[in-house]
């Protein structure tokens, strides 16, 4: 794996953070999407919080669900997720939405 001083020159780019920002929050914004599992997360913490905070919290929640994945040898689940799919329609259709807490 290149180090972060040789991916900086290679990219030609004027800031190495601003590259770096850009590549990781990539699969951040994808749950912006609204066929992504973490749709429901992102579209709720970002009406509460913005878009940029949101995009760092989803980010932080990909590493948390990576980091449970390796640690336990397991395949993604989306289920451990606490999301339902299903085309359900609020004036848009979502691939996803949060399953109802059973109290």
């Amino acid at each position: 794996m290149p180090s972060r001083a040789a991916f900086c020159r290679a990219s030609r780019s004027t800031s190495c953070v601003e590259l770096a920002g850009h590549v990781h929050g990539l699969p951040a914004e994808e749950a912006g999407w609204p066929d992504h599992p973490l749709n429901p997360y992102f579209a709720r913490l970002c009406a509460r919080r913005g878009y940029k905070i949101t995009i760092i919290a989803v980010a932080h929640r990909l590493c948390r669900i990576i980091f449970a994945i390796l640690r336990h040898q397991s395949d993604f689940d989306v289920a451990k997720l606490g999301v339902e799919r299903g085309p359900f329609e609020h004036k848009i259709v979502r691939a996803y939405r949060l399953k109802a807490s059973s109290q």
